[in-house]
């Protein structure tokens, strides 16, 4: 019988397990130094590393929760693919007879059109003076607080698609500056980053992959066959737990103990794509992200003008 999962955990299993088989490390040094972001209506931020490293707003440490002998802590983000269908499914140019699971392409397919008429080779900087703060369920890191709200500036009397489709973008754009965010926390506090590795709907789409490569300045790498790498990572602790000699993707792994994990990882770890960084946009992001902290200052300032 194997051990049961919570299921952002087991994604992050079966992400790490991926990622390790690029890399020339082994061992727990090739499951160590990654973020897996697991993404859905939430989202949520996991790494491991085999030191202890407490980080304010970061859930854990929690020793051997993932990977035996190792730290995990556990950022997230409260609301990121629902607040991205709330603002397309609450705007009045929202195209009813676009399937649900065509919406995003749909409104990605606005951007490029928009991006195209001003001569744009692609949409980044049409959000150039329209900023969201993604907040509207509250931040789970790295503030650890429940009572932040979104926030938008750069609104105007505009209702069309193009109006639509900016806000998109300006959506993902926070979502993005949110897991920056995280990713600065963990390294103010001694966790080493060299790459995210993402998985969940979200990562179906390319603009928010790219988005996310171009904020937070490493690699973004995704599984290629986009498969279900919650249910990968359950599937990778049914084969641990299996009879000795048990086949996992088509190989033997080894029998239990110390290396029974090690060898399942490797057998059934899959294979990612990699989003490199686009070096053209990192000062307009850096801007952006200026305006998004400086936004996160604002609506506290505003909470304690209102209750003094």
């Amino acid at each position: 019988v194997a051990t049961s999962l919570i299921d952002a955990h087991a994604g992050a299993l079966a992400l790490l397990a991926a990622g390790a088989c690029l890399g020339n490390a082994g061992g727990e040094k090739a499951l160590t130094g990654k973020l897996a972001v697991v993404s859905g209506t939430s989202s949520c931020h996991l790494i491991c590393s085999s030191t202890r490293h407490d980080v304010p707003g970061v859930w854990g440490p929690y020793y051997s929760a993932l990977l035996p002998g190792c730290w995990l802590a556990e950022a997230g983000q409260s609301a990121t693919g629902s607040l991205i269908d709330h603002v397309i499914r609450s705007h009045p140019a929202l195209d009813t007879s676009v399937p649900k699971d065509k919406l995003a392409e749909w409104v990605e397919g606005l951007l490029q059109q928009t991006a195209a008429s001003r001569g744009l080779s692609d949409p980044t900087t049409l959000t150039r003076h329209l900023h969201v703060y993604p907040d509207h369920h509250g931040n789970r890191s790295p503030l650890a607080d429940p009572t932040m709200t979104g926030m938008v500036c750069g609104l105007t009397l505009s209702a069309g698609e193009e109006d639509l489709a900016l806000q998109y973008l300006a959506t993902v754009q926070a979502i993005a500056y949110g897991s920056r965010a995280i990713l600065e926390r963990l390294r103010a506090c001694g966790h080493s980053v060299s790459a995210v590795l993402l998985c969940g709907g979200l990562a179906q789409s390319q603009l928010f992959t790219q988005t996310h490569a171009d904020v937070m300045g490493v690699d973004v790498l995704v599984p290629v066959l986009q498969q279900q790498s919650v249910v990968r990572g359950a599937a990778m602790l049914a084969a641990v737990a299996a009879p000795s000699g048990t086949a996992a993707a088509g190989g033997a792994v080894a029998a239990p103990g110390p290396d029974r994990m090690t060898s399942v990882l490797q057998q059934m770890a899959g294979t990612m794509s990699t989003t490199a960084p686009n070096s053209r946009h990192v000062r307009f992001h850096d801007k952006k992200y200026g305006v998004y902290q400086k936004m996160q200052e604002d609506q506290l300032a505003y909470r304690r003008m209102m209750t003094q």
